[in-house]
């Protein structure tokens, strides 16, 4: 993270992104506080835009002021910021904009923290289209990242690009190495045997010989990706069963702070679909998620 884009919020999402940023910026960062401003009522009175442009100004500043304790602090810590407040809307159409002009090359932002999560269509649309890595914030912090999970797909299922594993890897490794985290590959996938059951209740049909195969082709592949990245075979975890419930149960079980995982967007609505997985924990995870895409969409 060299060049980061980190969007103001409630003050409460603002300390937890400025907290989790010190934390994974690079020694040589530079970061751009952005708060966007915008009240609708104040955008113009019978098609004339021009008769609230003081007020607007003068809430924009309001506004940007604030981000001058953030603008501070990071320079405390030796970090190069710059602070701007613009009048614009949509959220996400405002934040690519900015990124571009800056030259970002990662996003920090929250939707809310805890069970206050509120994503939009157009938070959604924001998800999908942008190409840089997001860092969701979606809880307090209470302690520094020590936990860190990147879910990968190494047999690329669901006609996933090849190179989105080693990009959610990479941006993972360098993550937990900024934080002095402990990383683990994970691959969660749902078995043949599942496929025809009728409730997860039922005993479940025995392996056959296509499932051995399908397990330590994930086995291997799993266990590459682990020392391409430099980490041990011990790194590397296979569940069984379904890929969210059993993200959740692993962040509440082994205190994960952040998921790193791919999004992906296809299809007619790929405006607004991102990954059914990276939504349902976007909504969900008790932890912070660093959403990945593969390099064609960076380009």
């Amino acid at each position: 993270m060299n060049k980061i884009l980190l969007v103001a919020g409630l003050k409460q999402e603002t300390d937890a992104a400025i907290s989790r940023l010190i934390e994974l910026a690079d020694d040589s960062a530079v970061v751009e506080i952005l708060t966007i401003v915008h009240e609708p009522n104040l955008d113009g009175y019978l098609g004339n835009s021009e008769i609230y442009a003081s007020l607007r100004q003068r809430l924009v500043d309001e506004q940007g002021a604030k981000a001058g304790a953030y603008v501070r602090l990071l320079e405390s810590e030796g970090i190069e910021v710059v602070s701007k407040a613009v009048w614009d809307w949509p959220r996400g159409d405002a934040i690519r904009r900015e990124a571009f002009e800056f030259g970002a090359d990662c996003v920090i932002l929250s939707f809310g923290l805890g069970r206050e999560r509120h994503f939009g269509s157009r938070d959604w649309r924001f998800l999908a289209e942008c190409p840089l890595p997001i860092l969701v914030i979606n809880c307090p912090v209470e302690r520094p990242y020590r936990k860190v999970v990147a879910a990968v797909d190494p047999v690329h299922a669901h006609a996933k690009p090849a190179d989105l594993d080693q990009a959610i890897v990479a941006t993972a490794a360098a993550a937990s190495e900024r934080a002095g985290a402990k990383l683990d590959l994970v691959h969660c996938f749902v078995p043949l045997s599942r496929y025809g059951a009728r409730s997860e209740d039922e005993e479940r049909v025995p392996l056959n010989d296509a499932e051995r195969a399908l397990e330590q082709s994930r086995q291997q592949a799993l266990k590459q990706l682990a020392t391409e990245a430099g980490l041990e075979p011990g790194a590397t975890r296979l569940i069984e069963g379904d890929p969210v419930k059993d993200l959740e149960n692993l962040v509440a079980d082994d205190d994960v702070d952040l998921i790193v995982l791919g999004a992906l967007s296809r299809g007619k609505l790929a405006d607004f679909v991102i990954g059914s997985t990276a939504e349902r924990l976007l909504h969900r995870a008790g932890c912070d998620i660093l959403l990945v895409k593969p390099a064609a969409a960076a380009s």
